[in-house]
């Protein structure tokens, strides 16, 4: 138990790590089990990468956001 003057310290993990590493298990084994949609999925995010590369992707951010305000 921490004395009352002491701060309270962050909590390094906020999930077990027994969690943690059973979920990067599952990451891990759930595309070997059934490689197809792991693959599918791959596929669009290359093409997504690459359209973006070349300038031609029409995903974009809002311009009303509110990181695109002149602050000036």
């Amino acid at each position: 138990m921490r004395p009352r003057n002491q701060p309270r310290r962050w909590v390094r993990w906020a999930v077990s790590r027994e969690d943690f590493v059973g979920a990067v298990a599952l990451l891990l084994r759930e595309p070997t089990g059934n490689p197809v949609p792991a693959l599918r999925h791959a596929r669009s995010v290359g093409k997504h990468v690459v359209q973006i590369l070349s300038a031609k992707s029409k995903l974009a951010p809002d311009s009303k956001g509110k990181r695109f305000k002149d602050s000036a």
